[in-house]
């Protein structure tokens, strides 16, 4: 709304300046703005929850200011705004449009802290300007603002300013020239098909002191890259000028994922400012009542609205409440209700996770002792019970208790185990007695591979007094980026739901937290968030798959940050839904009141069947890896309908009179007239895949030789050429279903480059790369032992000792610092020997084994995938590889085999050269082994191998957490993960 009933004349204004600074207190002076984007507001709200930019004649800087209307409001999130060892000022204008006002503004990063304390203003309706400090961080910080302001107030803030150091400087835009494009209004950025998309506002502002001449670009995107709408508007922009366009970004209502993108180009056709958000549009959900619902969330209110949440069909949250948060003083409870009115008025249900092992300080425990003081539990269940919100439909037990208990306990994993499972006993029953129509979860353990152990040793100590396993069928490597390695839904998750309803048959399953979390470096339009996408719908459908499988719990809406620049969500933001969003939503409808049949194919093809609420059969159908790019059916196209998760009708062909069906990494829904569910199964595992002619296995062993297994995938002879790119070929003819093993020299103006392998045949080209660029040198040292060597202080040396190196992932494992574990690490090798050494820094020891099982105590654990062939999907070692333990305990160092194809587990290794010592908080490992215990390997420059190691942190109750280079040993084998390592000669 226009501000011009706020003009003041020239001496008030000269006045209200001169209070500004005293308000100050700090000299202001020009300077450089680290907040990104427009944060005066002349293009638009810059992703204000709450805020919309107006004009206004008086505004402090520009035209316009941010009006904010809601008691909280916040901005997005800036990634790595804040930077460890400085410190920062914040200074802003601001005043209230309804009268005298006391607002505060905090400023937060994402890991749940405040940077600093609190801005509090008591505004008036005239401008005025304010700043805080905020303290120095130890470590980097990924930041948003909050402002809190009493109801049925509005605010109005400019010129947003952050510098570094303790001086309050003078509004200047980080960027020249500054688009911005505005949300589509709707919750979460997520419309229903039978709404209507107003046009988008598209903003450019023009800060510097000169006119800019050029256009702005605009255009929708879909989900397969097509541009559906765009639209040029030529322009001038004078000196410090904003315009602002509409665009419609859709041309009529369909569903879909949709990326809008504004580009603001000079004469010359250069980009000098871009913009882009995402929207996505979904059919209205399934009409499902909490009992029947199977689909949840853990929402996070704070940033996406909870109102988001129905429109892709969520019908659960899962909620945390700590016992020592409910009953701050004993005997008196208080409930925060802010979530449990919201799920009222969304129609959610709650799954309350009670929390109770954090009401006792961390401390020694014994083995016989209570956990908590069961008196005072059975006291405050009684008054949750009378008094939670009808929206409460379950009941939990603890969050992880295998990681929880361990660690606040200081006990071993079978003797926590028997802890949980007392309080859970306790808390069980004075559920059922306080609340009998409402169920009880347990068991809610974090998804790591001593799962079964700790489930079996707390079930026995519970009698058997709860409901529902709300297990979280996690692994490890849940992380999705373009450095780094992930492992697929479909590589581990179906089975392990599974192992999990074969545990106790009595119970009903849910998975009560899964998901996986992406790199927030990226980029909106990054191919990371189609795989995260993929993954999260693979996921959910396999899940669904199993028929003891009753309720998903898919974490999360937004948020939670590991690994300092992994999050998870199906928002990348709260204005910011990814594929995966309309994916969940289109996978809610579907599998709504959906029952699993059967899986077909479970291999590089998968195909699993369900009938719906009317008994009709369909399908899901993806491709995990592998090369099948269609199927083949043998029924007339016009029986078989063929739908995307967008909600889209997939093109079908024809080919050899049969229906041919396209398939990729994301599924697809069949259905196909007029058969039953048994029917369909044998349809579909009857179908022809068509294969490409051939598939490419290839290992690069060396730097100088790429063997590659050719299988030909054709039921016909076919003539091959195989090639590398701008290096050698060789010509051969297969038989059908033929392997052959060919070897290629790699030309030495290839040796470090990726390689492009290419087999052309007469029925189509297959390309296969090989990527080289993240290969770690492993140098070749002359050294007479490796003890008195200096692999440490090598150039090449790894140091480990930040939270990305840390598993599991989870925040409640007790790591806090390097001080409790680190380490600097390093390889070589010479004629007779491969060299390891390592210096971990670990303030305990603790390790009392004699022979190899010596995991569970401080130890250094080092595999290697020898001839560099591991397999995706493939959790084990090859006869190839081998694994190795090393440990200082009784017996003082020791090294022994725990897979390899020439000895028994357990062998110490032969001939090899073991040093390790303990010097203060460091324990030193010096390792030689001889090349006849190196599997596949051998010491010869160019040779490329897959090495990973890790080590075992024990500090007297068995093993927390564990230091490593990748995943893919501690929580299960995968060598696939390892990094990928290349002997180099002097």
């Amino acid at each position: 709304m226009p501000c011009a009933y706020h003009r003041i004349n020239f001496m008030v204004r000269f006045i209200l300046m001169c209070l500004a600074t005293t308000l100050l207190s700090v000299d202001s002076v020009s300077g450089q703005n680290l907040f990104p984007g427009d944060t005066s507001f002349e293009a638009g709200s810059a992703n204000w929850l709450g805020g919309q930019s107006v004009a206004c004649d008086d505004a402090p800087d520009g035209k316009y200011v941010l009006q904010l209307t809601r008691p909280s409001n916040h901005s997005d999130i800036v990634y790595g705004l804040i930077q460890p060892g400085k410190t920062y000022r914040l200074s802003l204008w601001a005043r209230t449009v309804t009268g005298l006002g006391h607002v505060e503004l905090h400023v937060r990063h994402v890991r749940y802290g405040p940077v600093g304390k609190p801005l509090k203003m008591t505004l008036t309706k005239q401008w005025q300007k304010f700043s805080i400090h905020l303290p120095m961080q130890d470590r980097q910080r990924d930041v948003y603002l909050e402002l809190h302001q009493p109801q049925d107030s509005v605010t109005q803030i400019d010129g947003l300013m952050l510098n570094t150091g303790n001086k309050s400087l003078d509004y200047q835009p980080q960027q020249d020239v500054v688009v911005s494009i505005s949300t589509t209004a709707a919750p979460g950025n997520m419309l229903y098909v039978d709404e209507t998309l107003k046009p988008l506002s598209v903003g450019v502002s023009n800060r510097t002191q000169q006119s800019q001449t050029g256009s702005l670009l605009v255009r929708t995107v879909d989900w397969y890259g097509k541009v559906l709408t765009q639209q040029q508007y030529p322009m001038t922009l004078s000196a410090n000028t904003s315009k602002r366009m509409s665009f419609d970004a859709l041309s009529k209502m369909t569903q879909g994922y949709f990326r809008v993108h504004a580009d603001f180009k000079t004469k010359l056709d250069q980009p000098i400012a871009s913009a882009m958000t995402a929207f996505g549009v979904v059919e209205r959900p399934a009409v499902v009542t909490a009992r029947q619902a199977t689909f949840g969330i853990h929402p996070d209110a704070s940033r996406v609205e909870m109102a988001a949440l129905p429109r892709i069909g969520i019908k659960w949250l899962r909620a945390f409440y700590v016992w020592k948060w409910l009953e701050r003083k004993s005997g008196q409870y208080a409930l925060p209700t802010d979530l449990f009115d919201q799920a009222k008025a969304h129609q959610l249900s709650v799954l309350f996770c009670l929390k109770v092992l954090e009401k006792q300080p961390k401390q020694a425990w014994k083995p016989g002792q209570p956990a908590v003081d069961f008196a005072a539990l059975q006291r405050m269940i009684d008054w949750l019970g009378q008094n939670a919100p009808d929206s409460v439909k379950a009941w939990e037990i603890e969050n992880e208790p295998d990681l929880i208990y361990p660690s606040h306990l200081q006990a071993s994993l079978l003797d926590a185990a028997t802890a949980y499972g007392e309080v859970l006993a306790v808390a069980g029953k004075a559920f059922a007695q306080a609340s009998p129509q409402t169920p009880v979860a347990g068991m809610a353990t974090s998804g790591n591979q001593a799962n079964s152990t700790f489930i079996n040793q707390a079930h026995a100590a519970s009698g058997d007094v709860y409901d529902i396993m709300t297990v979280h069928p996690y692994t490890g490597t849940r992380f999705i980026g373009s450095a780094i390695r992930s492992v697929a839904p479909d590589a581990y998750l179906r089975q392990r739901m599974l192992d999990m309803a074969a545990i106790s048959p009595s119970k009903r399953l849910w998975a009560g937290e899964i998901g996986w979390a992406y790199d927030t470096r990226e980029a909106l339009d990054s191919d990371i968030f189609k795989t995260y996408s993929d993954y999260v719908a693979r996921a959910l459908i396999l899940m669904k798959s199993v028929p003891e499988v009753e309720r998903i719990l898919w974490f999360k809406a937004q948020g939670c940050y590991e690994r300092e620049h992994y999050q998870y969500g199906l928002w990348r933001s709260e204005f910011e839904p990814l594929p995966a969003a309309v994916f969940f939503a289109n996978i809610a409808r579907q599998l709504e009141h959906a029952t699993a049949y059967k899986p077909v194919f479970e291999s590089d093809l998968r195909v699993y069947t369900f009938t719906d609420s009317g008994n009709l059969p369909f399908a899901a159908a993806w491709r995990y890896k592998g090369h099948v790019e269609q199927i083949l059916i043998d029924q007339p196209m016009a029986k078989v309908h063929v739908t995307d998760l967008l909600g889209h009708a997939v093109t079908l062909t024809e080919k050899e009179n049969k229906t041919v069906i396209p398939l990729s990494t994301t599924p697809v829904w069949i259905r196909i007239d007029d058969l039953t569910a048994d029917q369909l199964v044998e349809e579909l595992g009857h179908t022809r895949i068509d294969l490409p002619p051939v598939m490419l296995t290839p290992f690069l062993c060396d730097g100088k030789e790429l063997v590659t297994f050719v299988q030909n995938n054709l039921e016909q002879a076919l003539s091959v050429r195989l090639a590398i790119e701008g290096g050698t070929d060789r010509s051969f003819t297969m038989q059908p279903g033929q392997t052959h093993s060919v070897t290629l020299r790699v030309s030495s103006q290839l040796v470090d480059s990726d390689l492009s392998l290419q087999a052309v045949t007469p029925q189509g080209t297959v390309t296969h790369r090989i990527e080289q660029g993240s290969l770690l040198a492993c140098r070749q040292k002359e050294v007479e032992h490796v003890s008195a060597s200096n692999l440490l202080t090598d150039d090449n040396a790894i140091t480990l000792g930040n939270r990305e190196s840390i598993y599991p992932p989870d925040p409640n494992i007790g790591w806090e610092s390097a001080k409790d574990l680190s380490g600097r690490f390093n390889c070589a090798y010479d004629e007779k020997y491969f060299h390891f050494a390592a210096d971990v820094t670990d303030p305990v020891h603790v390790q009392d084994a004699a022979h190899f099982r010596a995991w569970n105590g401080d130890s250094l654990q080092l595999a290697l995938d020898t001839l560099n062939n591991a397999r995706e999907g493939v959790f084990d070692f090859d006869n190839d590889d081998i694994e190795l333990i090393a440990w200082l305990g009784p017996n003082g160092g020791q090294l022994a085999f725990t897979h390899t194809a020439k000895h028994p587990m357990g062998a110490i290794v032969p001939g090899a050269i073991v040093n390790i010592t303990r010097d203060a908080d460091v324990t030193r490992y010096r390792l030689s082994i001889p090349w006849d215990q190196m599997g596949k390997l051998s010491p010869i420059s160019g040779r490329m191998f897959g090495m990973n190691f890790i080590v075992n942190q024990n500090n007297g109750k068995g093993r927390r957490y564990w230091l490593g280079l990748t995943e893919g040993i501690g929580e299960g084998k995968y060598p696939y993960l390892y990094r990928k390592f290349r002997l180099v000669a002097q």
